[in-house]
């Protein structure tokens, strides 16, 4: 027991960090969003019937809908806005209104709504009765505040893509790459992210390292390295799928 809490503190305070946005993202900001996330996450399996691998983006969509009233709309955004702005989040009268761009690919439309969600859930002042919140295709148009909200919404929103858990019976499972990318409906760009974010963070890797597995994952299905780390991480940590 001793030598189990002993390598699960060590794993937490470990160096791996990845950059987002400028920003540093280190393994205990990394794990401070996903603690914050977790009940949410369990909430939504239990209010569905079924286990957290098997979560998919919708069942939160249909879930802020049914139990939270959100209301979601897709928009053709013009001029300007279509190649400048994924979505938006506005909350007014007590209402979340969450607004994504159908010009984009059916994976990002998807990705856009779980960010949404969860600045929704976690970013709101519900004291102030109008507050508004822009996801934008160009990162170079927030301040540094704004700037570590959207850092936090976009890992928010690849937990909510592919859950931990859903991330591991896959590679468990040995689901491809592009299998994973359908099953999910994510976009390629958002499940490397994903995959990285859970190689660094989760299986304490360096980021090269986790870069060349995701690279041997991607175009040869080759997972015995990434499955070797986790077969340490379900015991260091309890996990049970």
């Amino acid at each position: 027991m001793k030598n189990k809490e002993m390598k699960k503190k060590m794993w937490r305070f470990s160096v791996g960090y990845i950059i987002y946005r400028g920003i540093p993202v280190d393994r205990l900001s990394y794990f401070g969003i996903l603690e914050k996330l977790n009940d949410f996450i369990s909430e939504v399996a239990r209010y569905f019937f079924i286990k957290k691998y098997q979560l998919r983006w919708y069942h939160y969509r249909e879930f802020c809908e049914q139990e939270k009233n959100f209301i979601f709309g897709g928009f053709e955004f013009n001029h300007i806005s279509k190649d400048k702005m994924a979505g938006s989040m506005i909350y007014s009268d007590n209402t979340v209104a969450i607004g994504y761009n159908t010009n984009m690919i059916p994976s990002r439309q998807n990705f856009t709504q779980m960010h949404e969600i969860n600045h929704a859930l976690f970013d709101l002042k519900h004291d102030v009765p109008f507050q508004n919140f822009f996801d934008l295709l160009k990162e170079d148009g927030y301040n540094k505040e704004e700037n570590i909200q959207e850092v936090k919404a976009d890992i928010g929103a690849s937990l909510f893509m592919i859950s931990d858990e859903a991330l591991i019976y896959s590679i468990e499972k040995k689901t491809s790459f592009s299998d994973l990318q359908d099953i999910f409906e994510i976009s390629k760009m958002a499940l490397e992210i994903r995959l990285k974010n859970f190689l660094v963070y989760n299986l304490d890797m360096y980021y090269k390292n986790a870069q060349v597995l995701i690279e041997k994952y991607k175009f040869f299905n080759d997972t015995r390295e990434i499955q070797a780390r986790i077969e340490i991480y379900k015991e260091a940590f309890d996990v049970k799928i």
